[in-house]
């Protein structure tokens, strides 16, 4: 015997409408949420255009395109783990220089 569940779903769209404390905060996390993917963004991308150097000088030696991206000379493309904890020394490291408040005790 077969029983079958179906799952319906539904979907209303109502506009937002935030106070100005509220868009101040969503404000701050998208800056927060844009600063931490154009720092994640820029090794990535940097690794990315010395491969496609790479590739682009066997081609302009005239290797066909396909076996260029196979034979082209590997590049270290940083993890989401290494990209990270780049970030947080970095913010560790900022916040240092930042928060330092002299003590009147």
């Amino acid at each position: 015997m077969i029983v079958a569940t179906v799952t319906t779903t539904i979907v209303v769209r109502e506009p937002l409408d935030p106070t100005p404390a509220q868009l101040l905060v969503l404000h701050r996390y998208a800056n927060a949420s844009r600063a931490c993917f154009n720092f994640a963004f820029g090794p990535k991308h940097d690794a990315h255009q010395r491969w496609s150097q790479g590739r682009n000088r066997l081609v302009a030696e005239g290797m066909s395109r396909e076996e260029a991206n196979r034979t082209a000379p590997k590049v270290f493309t940083p993890r989401g783990s290494d990209v990270q904890r780049i970030f947080q020394v970095r913010s560790q490291t900022a916040m240092a220089a930042t928060v330092a408040v002299p003590r009147w005790t």
